[in-house]
């Protein structure tokens, strides 16, 4: 928690990474993330702990690499997390979706991944976590063929019984429309954080229709608060 005071101490951290006491190893992958991207020097080392036979150590090491960001990160890094959608602990899972969020280009070829592993994983907040590292990848140019893969995923996941899944599907959805709207606007020059799209009517209207038809009853019943879009009409 010292920050950059505790830069002298990343060649001990680094060697605390192959201690045999797992609590050891898990402290100083934990420490990591404290770092930051001053402590990139160790990724290496965190990539190692991705393997270790205690998830808390792959927990710690998943996250710290996610903190070193996008020009601090390694190839080698964003595969290995893309590995780790496959492990057996659901928070191992988590942390290495959230932190292929967090690294730009890096993290495009794990995006088939994301989408056909992660979106059905059974954890609701390893969905969350998928879904939201998705948001984050589809703002950059360069899915290729994977943009289809992603939006016909996503949609499926507008029913996800997981609120948080749900709102990232439309978030990723609007982005999507929103590059159609506007071809010419190069999805990276959207801003990282709240982004602000603006659609038509007509635009608007089908987007809440997909997020609450799940909700709506068959046959016309009134839909949930919030659920009618602008105009009145009810979603079929």
């Amino acid at each position: 928690q010292l920050g950059a005071r505790a830069l002298p101490c990343l060649p001990a951290l680094t060697a605390c990474l192959s201690d045999p006491d797992e609590l050891v190893r898990r402290a100083a992958a934990h420490s990591m993330s404290f770092l930051a991207y001053r402590a990139a020097a160790a990724g290496p080392e965190l990539v190692k702990c991705l393997k270790d036979p205690d998830s808390g150590v792959r927990h710690a090491a998943a996250s710290a690499l996610g903190q070193f960001g996008v020009h601090h990160n390694t190839q080698a890094a964003a595969a290995a997390l893309s590995d780790g959608l496959l492990d057996s602990n659901a928070q191992v899972r988590k942390a290495c979706a959230a932190s292929l969020g967090r690294l730009g280009r890096l993290a495009l070829p794990a995006v088939r991944r994301l989408a056909t592993v992660g979106l059905v994983d059974s954890s609701n907040e390893v969905r969350a976590a998928v879904a939201g590292a998705l948001v984050d990848l589809v703002r950059l140019d360069g899915l290729g063929k994977d943009r289809d893969l992603i939006e016909k995923e996503m949609t499926v996941r507008l029913k996800d019984h997981c609120d948080e899944v749900r709102k990232a599907a439309a978030m990723c959805l609007r982005h999507f429309d929103q590059a159609l709207v506007h071809p010419d606007h190069s999805a990276g020059d959207c801003p990282a954080a709240g982004p602000s799209w603006k659609r038509t009517e007509d635009q608007m209207r089908k987007l809440t229709a997909a997020y609450n038809r799940d909700k709506c009853p068959r046959g016309g019943g009134t839909p949930q608060k919030g659920g009618t879009p602008r105009g009145g009409s009810t979603p079929r």
